[in-house]
């Protein structure tokens, strides 16, 4: 008997022995087909960034059409290169922080030249602007960079694994990502504009909330945020180990740009909406005295979840009977307690464009016919985008229904081309 079992413990040996050795061989083929995959996938990321630094010159040079589609579609097969270097890179169980820091860099300069530089490129008679150039400029640099780092870091990846050392990747990846929000978020493209300190922002919001004194700030971050063309520090009061109140603070103006209450106040009663309306429009005076059209959407609260609900008011500055609907003020005010829970604005400065009309309203009505259907024409307004550079300019506008939803749309008066664009809720108030 034992006999027996020694022999079918030999045999069985043998067996696991030679299933290990096929394993180690098959697992040695798939290693030696990952690397050359890698090292393929490495050769295709270090081709495209230097496809893209070439078609960036190409660009500058010829200001030509083919040459933007060119560098969109080469900076497109980057990112897609660089996300399978990344994946062949990564792991679940030791995630390489860095390198998916990278990829997030990578995907912002695609969008930039993809999205943003084939804006502002139609925007401006289909050529290349100063702004554009100076960016071109600052990418070409940071992509540079990036090979750089790349090619001393492709081989011996294992070492970005230390989160307490930074080989380069984390700066020129965030390099890279302020160089696009600069461009895309800036009042001044490429650049930061003088700022206010963060004491000084402080300071302003305790002025105009005195409630707000003493109490503790979310310290995370002390430098300006950009967002759609405002520069501003975000402010958040701490009241009883909770976030109460977030202030942003224009960097550049020292004025208040958002104030959201997160905790309501203990009133009780309900407010009606007309009450709601003069609370709204007596805090508005505190901002803004002169003239507007006023609009009002109201959102159904949820008792169970202890939302309230709310009257949203939205205030929309004209000047010569012309309004400015992205430099809206919105306030909205708690039902229950008429407390206002949120104020916003994104003005800097109210001014009329010096630029005439010179388009035709049947004109843009025909040429937007098949992508958008039947447009209602509204009247003129002043707007400012992206695609403006956020300067304000004189526009026409639209009312559209876009997949039941009712749209504002946005046209240059002195071009015909589409600059903006509004999801309206909003209901006027007569």
């Amino acid at each position: 008997m034992k006999k027996v079992q020694k022999i079918g413990l030999a045999i069985l040996l043998i067996f696991s022995i030679g299933i290990n050795f096929i394993l180690y061989f098959k697992l040695s083929d798939v290693k030696e087909k990952l690397d050359s995959v890698n090292k393929l996938i490495s050769s295709n990321v270090e081709r495209n960034i230097r496809q893209s630094m070439r078609y960036i010159k190409e660009l500058k040079e010829t200001n030509s059409p083919d040459s933007l589609k060119n560098l969109q579609q080469a900076i497109q097969e980057l990112a897609v290169t660089y996300k399978h270097w990344v994946d062949l890179n990564q792991t679940e169980r030791n995630p390489n922080l860095q390198v998916a820091k990278s990829l997030s860099s990578i995907e912002a300069i695609r969008n930039a030249f993809v999205h943003h530089l084939e804006v502002q490129f139609q925007a401006n008679s289909k050529s290349i602007s100063q702004y554009d150039i100076e960016f071109l400029d600052k990418a070409y640099e940071s992509l540079d960079r990036m090979l750089m780092i790349y090619l001393n870091l492709e081989g011996n990846i294992a070492k970005l694994r230390n989160p307490n050392k930074d080989y380069g990747l984390i700066q020129i990846s965030g390099n890279i990502e302020e160089m696009t929000r600069l461009y895309r978020h800036s009042i001044t493209p490429n650049k930061h504009p003088n700022y206010i300190t963060y004491e000084e922002a402080v300071k302003k919001a305790e002025e105009l909330f005195p409630n707000l004194v003493g109490l503790e700030l979310e310290s995370n971050k002390t430098t300006p945020n950009i967002k759609d063309g405002i520069h501003y520090f975000e402010l958040k009061f701490i009241k009883n180990k909770e976030v109460t109140a977030t202030l942003w603070i224009d960097a550049i103006s020292n004025s208040l740009r958002n104030y959201e209450l997160k905790i309501n106040s203990d009133g009780k009663g309900d407010i009606s909406r007309g009450e709601a309306f003069e609370i709204a429009k007596a805090y508005l005076k505190n901002f803004y005295n002169g003239e507007f059209i006023s609009e009002h959407y109201k959102i159904e609260g949820n008792p169970a979840e202890k939302k309230p609900t709310i009257y949203s008011y939205r205030f929309i500055p004209t000047i010569n009977a012309i309004p400015f609907p992205t430099d809206a003020f919105t306030i909205n005010i708690d039902e229950g307690t008429g407390t206002i829970i949120k104020y916003s604005n994104e003005a800097i400065t109210l001014e009329l464009p010096k630029e005439k009309s010179n388009i035709n309203i049947e004109e843009i009505q025909q040429a937007n016919l098949e992508a958008l259907g039947s447009i209602e024409y509204l009247g003129t307004a002043v707007v400012r985008s992206f695609t403006t550079r956020f300067k304000p300019t004189l526009a026409y506008s639209f009312k559209s229904i876009q997949k039941d939803q009712e749209m504002l749309l946005f046209f240059d008066a002195s071009t015909g081309l589409q600059i903006h664009q509004i999801v309206n809720v909003y209901v006027p108030i007569n």
